[in-house]
């Protein structure tokens, strides 16, 4: 059975689903740096770039976004115009926009400037697909400009009525939101991602949700109620307390953002993240096998497969990466790799492609981005040796912080702290980070000394005198 466990902090959001002591997924929604991907506003054309078929908009946030035109669409700047962020501002950038607008439900996508009902690829049996279709029309007749979810498998008609009753609702308040007011604005912001992927996903599979926020706890119990009010008996409170280490997710975090990760088998992976791409080392360790070489390096390389799209997706391994698995002589043996690869990828939400061996054996994989990833929330860049994702990240330690105090002051009655990490961390928690430091006196009623060491990084909490 399946557990949903969802840690609210004073950096971040959390959301967890565990399945046989392994997460199987994780979203991670960073409050100090907050996507915007989905959020829909009303823009003003800033500059029209004729020769690129773009403009920049004005949005209201301190970077202009960047729009692709269609060749058709004739816009001059000082138009308003109603966006969506497609993807996050990068560096410099501002966000990329589109005039193509996406509600999210938790049966179907309504787009409004579509004209087709479609349904995800990601379901295969033809006879669902028929049985969708044929409730969707049953309930919505000629409405168009629906995507039905892969959430959808199993559904009835009723709801996907109920469903496009929201959808269309929600469009509908996005529209009388434009036209209040003058300037750019914020129509409608994402929703809670802990609260969204409990609506995505919550089933007769999830066993149990846990929460340690009493406003998750009643927003969590409404939503499974709509969904069947049997579920919430499964909605748990702990109020305040360190969940992910009480349930076992702490650990597997530590794993996860680990160089190096055993295979069943007795090999390894090597995990190595530089600044272009991302490259896993497939090595035999232990495995020494009973056969021949080959059929030894067949059965590391498909047990290192199921373990390479497993940590992929885990920590939302992005962009180019390049994977060198135990060479394999015979040319069969690589085409049964790189099919169990693109099998076993079939199952990703987002969009991979995958390519080779090349003639070096190297398997490249392209793999998109959109959203906050576990290693780029717990790890950055090192300061000392310059190695990508080698060291915790302001995130990380803020968060060990408050868990730290999270459990004294539940078991004891100390209230005032001296928080001790390296100079250099504290430098830049004192004078980047102190409102969230202050968040945390607020909400645990202490206080908190950040004080300078030459130790390490992790923060260590002594009680002040």
């Amino acid at each position: 059975m399946k557990t949903i466990i969802v840690e609210r902090l004073v950096t971040s959001v959390k959301t967890v689903l565990m399945e046989e002591n392994r997460i199987k997924d994780i979203v991670i929604d960073n409050n100090i740096s907050k996507s915007i991907v989905s959020d829909i506003y009303r823009g003003r054309v800033e500059k029209v770039l004729k020769g690129m078929s773009a403009c920049f908009v004005d949005i209201g946030r301190e970077k202009n976004g960047y729009l692709k035109l269609d060749k058709d669409t004739k816009v001059k700047t000082g138009d308003d115009i109603i966006v969506q962020v497609i993807k996050d501002e990068v560096g410099d950038k501002g966000a990329r926009l589109s005039t193509e607008i996406s509600i999210s439900g938790r049966y179907a996508v309504y787009i409004p400037s579509n004209d087709r009902i479609t349904i995800s690829n990601r379901i295969k049996d033809e006879q669902e697909r028929m049985r969708l279709k044929k409730e969707f029309y049953s309930v919505c007749g000629e409405k168009r400009g629906y995507i039905i979810r892969t959430e959808a498998v199993g559904c009835s008609g009723e709801d996907f009525r109920k469903d496009i009753e929201k959808l269309e609702y929600e469009y509908e308040d996005v529209l009388k939101e434009s036209r209040r007011g003058i300037g750019p604005r914020l129509l409608k912001g994402k929703r809670d991602s802990a609260h969204k992927y409990i609506t995505d996903n919550m089933n007769e599979d999830v066993d149990k949700i846990v929460v340690n926020n009493r406003n998750d706890y009643e927003a969590v119990k409404k939503i499974v109620k709509r969904i069947n009010p049997e579920y919430m008996k499964k909605v748990v409170l702990e109020e305040n307390r360190d969940i992910f280490n009480l349930y076992g997710v702490e650990k597997e975090i530590k794993k996860a953002l680990s160089k190096k990760v055993w295979l069943k088998s007795g090999g390894y992976l090597v995990i190595e993240k530089t600044e272009a791409m991302t490259i896993i080392d497939v090595n035999s360790g232990k495995f020494t096998g009973i056969g021949d070489m080959e059929e030894t390096a067949v059965k590391i390389n498909l047990d290192a497969a199921n373990e390479v799209v497993y940590q992929v997706m885990l920590r939302d391994i992005s962009g180019i990466i390049i994977v060198d698995f135990v060479e394999m002589k015979s040319r069969k043996n690589k085409e049964i790799l790189v099919k169990e690869l693109k099998e076993l990828f079939s199952r990703d939400r987002k969009k991979t492609q995958i390519t080779g061996p090349t003639s070096l054996g190297l398997i490249e994989i392209a793999r998109r981005r959109d959203r906050e990833s576990m290693e780029n929330y717990y790890l950055k860049k090192c300061s000392r040796c310059g190695s990508e994702k080698g060291e915790m990240s302001e995130y990380a330690i803020i968060d060990e912080i408050e868990k730290e105090i999270m459990r004294t002051t539940e078991n004891t009655v100390y209230r005032n702290f001296d928080v001790y990490i390296h100079n250099t961390v504290s430098e830049i928690i004192e004078s980047d980070y102190r409102n969230l430091i202050e968040e945390i006196e607020k909400k645990y009623s202490v206080s908190l000394k950040i004080k300078g060491t030459n130790l390490g990084n992790r923060p260590e909490i002594r009680i002040s005198k």
